[in-house]
């Protein structure tokens, strides 16, 4: 019995990992949905869909506030974890398990000791990523990041793409600004979740005008028999047609949002 403290992809791909493989797994998460940052529709259907599979139990709404450790009956060798949670109105959750999965985000180590790079001037933020121009340069001539430490995208795709930069700017000396073309990603859980650009939220924060366009996979006979219980991709379309986005969730959700980065790539 696994328990996953969190709710974003690393808990639904780590859940639905340890779950196929015969674990219980229960997810406390804090946000009201699993994948809070992912369109909300997408997120609500993907969190049902987590929830109903066999084994898989989810809590959300709830902050953990204390991890112990509880000797069964056979002593130290049959400990088991208690993870306590609490909701903000107050209502108190309490979970059993045999391992504890910690996925609540990630931090760049740059404090860690022989690493502190603020020692050598390299400017941080209160989250420890280094400080970045657009031409991925730090604070320090002849300093640059790339990847998770210049907390941009936590994707491996993006820091290719801010490595190539790097490389143009740190070695070539072009003075490229860094562009991120939509950023495609992936959830490779069950189901799976493709996302390309804005979601509907973002678009009605920035007071974006849009239309959307939507299709069932139940429209579509391999759809059905692929996901007889739901699935859809969506559309998000602005002025003069632009694609400003895209949302897929269920089977091979990885691989359709390639077609739309290629289209919107394109033009």
């Amino acid at each position: 019995r696994l328990v996953v403290v969190g709710g974003g992809y690393i808990a639904a791909e780590m859940g639905y990992f340890y779950g196929a493989m015969g674990s219980e797994v229960v997810v406390v998460g804090h946000a009201d949905r699993l994948l809070a940052r992912e369109d909300r529709e997408v997120a609500e259907f993907f969190t049902d869909s987590f929830a109903g599979r066999e084994h898989h139990e989810v809590h959300t709404g709830y902050e953990v506030v204390e991890v112990e450790e509880v000797d069964g009956e056979g002593g130290e060798a049959d400990e088991r974890l208690t993870v306590h949670a609490e909701a903000d109105d107050g209502e108190e959750l309490t979970v059993e398990g045999d391992a504890l999965l910690l996925a609540v985000g990630r931090r760049p180590n740059t404090d860690a000791e022989g690493w502190d790079v603020e020692a050598g001037g390299v400017a941080v933020d209160d989250d420890g990523f280094l400080e970045t121009d657009d031409r991925l340069r730090a604070s320090v001539d002849g300093v640059w990041a790339v990847g998770d430490v210049a907390g941009n995208y936590m994707f491996k795709h993006s820091g290719d793409q801010e490595a190539a930069y790097a490389v143009r700017n740190a070695v070539r000396d072009e003075g490229a600004s860094v562009e991120y073309p939509g950023m495609a990603h992936a959830v490779f859980g069950s189901p799976q979740v493709g996302s390309h650009g804005k979601t509907e939220s973002e678009l009605e924060s920035e007071g974006v005008e849009y239309e959307v366009g939507r299709a069932e996979y139940s429209s579509h006979p391999l759809g059905k028999l692929l996901e007889p219980e739901g699935g859809f991709a969506k559309v998000l379309v602005g002025s003069g047609e632009a694609v400003l986005g895209c949302h897929v969730v269920g089977p091979e959700a990885s691989t359709l949002i390639h077609e739309v980065n290629a289209a919107v790539s394109a033009g």
